[in-house]
């Protein structure tokens, strides 16, 4: 007997939380048989796994997202040959994104299970959920302002940004007091995900993995320098409501020996 799940609206196996699920389960069948019963499991879990420094201990937690069994086939006796049969399922809003990183994971399957007829037989068949971060839309896009001077100064104009938007940098350099020179300015769109564990007595529980995404260096010594970098559109979205998992990300600037930090967002407009 094979097995194989062609999803109909998406065959790139990709959806965001909320979609439906509409596919064809189709079977192949040497010779006639019955089946008692067949089901399709959608199922979406987390889980992280991480080394606690101090105790060297291993931290770990999980968390089921979708455990939901759609009932294709029951008491049936099938023919020799081809058979196709539709389902479909609604994903829950409250769908994390998929993930794979060093310390976990989120992923999500339609499993065929064949009870009892062929030994609980499980065929998976994975997909993908992908990045989501609903934010307000907003057309105009201001820069972000460098000012050099006796005292440097950066100003954010907004911390919400989707994703492939391009980020707008001005830089003005007071002269009156300085001597004019080459300045290294640095420019960082910093990764943070956030692990969490089960424990919660007195030991490590959590732990942080940092990822510069970009990091874009500039060395003017130019009055006004004017420059641009675009937030790469296939990184995952800010994720803060999974327990066990958070994604947030930071911008960075570093003017000479001085650093800058602003907490960012990053979405999508999608509804």
């Amino acid at each position: 007997m094979l097995c194989t799940i062609e999803f109909l609206n998406n065959p790139q196996k990709t959806f965001y939380a909320g979609n439906t699920l509409y596919g064809l389960l189709h079977i192949f069948l040497k010779q006639a048989k019955f089946i008692d019963v067949l089901i399709i499991h959608i199922k979406g879990r987390a889980k992280v796994g991480f080394k606690d420094d101090r105790s060297l201990e291993f931290r770990s937690a999980k968390r089921k997202l979708i455990d939901e069994n759609l009932l294709v086939l029951s008491n049936i006796q099938l023919p020799p040959g081809h058979h196709s049969f539709h389902f479909d399922f609604a994903l829950p809003w409250s769908c994390p994104q998929s993930l794979k990183s060093k310390s976990g994971f989120i992923k999500y399957e339609a499993v065929v299970v064949i009870p009892r007829t062929f030994r609980d037989k499980r065929i998976p068949f994975k997909f993908t959920i992908l990045s989501y971060f609903p934010l307000p839309f907003i057309e105009e896009i201001d820069p972000i302002k460098v000012n050099i001077s006796t005292q440097n100064t950066v100003s954010f104009p907004k911390y919400d940004f989707i994703l492939g938007e391009p980020i707008f940098i001005d830089i003005d350099i007071d002269e009156l007091g300085l001597n004019k020179k080459d300045r290294k300015i640095i420019f960082c769109l910093v990764q943070y995900i956030w692990y969490h564990s089960n424990e919660r007595c007195g030991s490590v529980n959590k732990k942080k993995e940092k990822t510069n995404i970009l990091r874009i260096p500039i060395v003017t010594s130019e009055s006004i320098y004017n420059s641009c970098f675009r937030i790469p559109p296939t990184i995952p979205t800010t994720m803060e409501y999974l327990d066990i998992i958070k994604i947030r990300y930071a911008l960075k600037i570093y003017v000479d020996k001085e650093k800058f930090k602003c907490p960012i967002v990053i979405g999508d407009y999608y509804q």
